[in-house]
């Protein structure tokens, strides 16, 4: 398995290219920057096949259409938050930045437990709530290699900001004891900021120690 973390707009949104040992490739929350995206793939030999959305904030999607049109990926986002795709309130852009073009419908719309396979690599969509109605984390497999991908439900020593349309601070707990829950203390790769590890923030993350 091989990781790209591209920090990206004006909120250095965390954008990852997730590719396999053939170069089959996952970009997941494409925020803006979608040039600067498609060079990297190009760069690593990266076929993107697939984006995947932890949830529709505008800086996690602005950058979708055009990767979308560049390449063919198929576009997936749990089916609570495929209203934002289109809704330049919803999805905050004309709360924080001007509105941004209305992504076209997902291709899919994932629910918990879903699995989605992008050459060697799996993803298991964890329903995370609290951020947003439809917020995800993404478990990836390949072989013995695992890493999760929390966007904006765990950051560093902290969560996601709950405050916005589909937020909820009671539900965001409920979310981070499901990931403290988990048979897993690996590499959690953030929305913004820093990476961690599941055991790191389930020993000293506030946030996911209380539940």
């Amino acid at each position: 398995m091989t990781c790209i973390t591209l920090p990206v707009g004006a909120l250095e949104t965390n954008c990852y290219l997730v590719a396999d040992e053939n170069g089959q490739t996952a970009v997941i929350d494409p925020g803006a920057e979608s040039e600067r995206i498609l060079r990297t793939a190009t760069a690593h030999s990266m076929s993107i096949q697939t984006i995947l959305l932890t949830h529709g904030h505008y800086d996690h999607i602005a950058a979708v259409n055009e990767i979308r049109r560049q390449t063919g990926a198929k576009l997936m986002i749990h089916q609570l938050d495929a209203e934002m795709l289109s809704d330049s309130g919803k999805n905050l852009a004309t709360l924080f930045a001007s509105a941004i073009p209305p992504v076209a419908d997902a291709d899919r719309l994932l629910i918990d437990g879903d699995i989605i396979a992008v050459g060697d690599l799996t993803f298991e969509v964890l329903h995370t709530p609290g951020h947003s109605k439809g917020s995800v984390c993404y478990l990836c497999k390949e072989g013995r290699e695992e890493a999760l991908f929390c966007g904006d439900t765990l950051f560093y020593l902290s969560c996601g900001r709950t405050d916005c349309y589909g937020g909820d601070d009671r539900i965001i707990v409920a979310s981070l004891s499901r990931l403290a829950g988990l048979p897993y203390d690996g590499t959690a790769y953030c929305g913004h900021g820093p990476a961690t590890t599941l055991a790191f923030e389930r020993a000293n993350n506030p946030y996911m120690m209380m539940r």
